[in-house]
């Protein structure tokens, strides 16, 4: 059983390690791969829009009273809904709305997943395995 829940931490931690290296960089990369398809400036809006929310996420992150575990997965649902909104609609404003969306779960998703590894090190005998 031991063994079971070792494997249940190692790969959720895992998953939330790519999760966290992905949505770093691959907003941009989509961004700018829709604008060199379309030469549209909307997605500069947009993208100009993620990089404004990016920057500013760390002034509102301490509002919410929550647990680390639970901003994360605040997080991840935000930037899931960002890169959903982001991915159905061309529309300026629902692309900046998305893109708002995701440029908080970017800038926040990090700092959050090491302050779950942190604690986790702390208090099981968790360590980052290298693959």
């Amino acid at each position: 059983m031991a063994r079971f829940r070792q494997a249940g931490i190692d790969f959720s931690i895992g998953t939330l390690n790519f999760l966290a290296n992905v949505g770093i960089m691959l907003p941009y990369i989509l961004i700018l791969l829709r604008y060199q398809q379309t030469q549209s400036t909307t997605f500069l809006i947009a993208l100009v829009a993620f990089y404004i929310s990016r920057a500013a996420s760390i002034f509102y992150t301490k509002r919410l009273n929550l647990n680390s575990t639970t901003y994360l997965l605040v997080t991840l649902i935000l930037g899931a809904l960002g890169s959903l909104l982001f991915a159905l609609s061309s529309s300026v404003g629902w692309l900046i709305i998305g893109s708002l969306l995701w440029g908080y779960s970017a800038a926040t998703i990090w700092p959050y997943f090491l302050t779950i590894k942190l604690h986790l090190t702390h208090t099981t005998s968790f360590k980052m395995k290298r693959l």
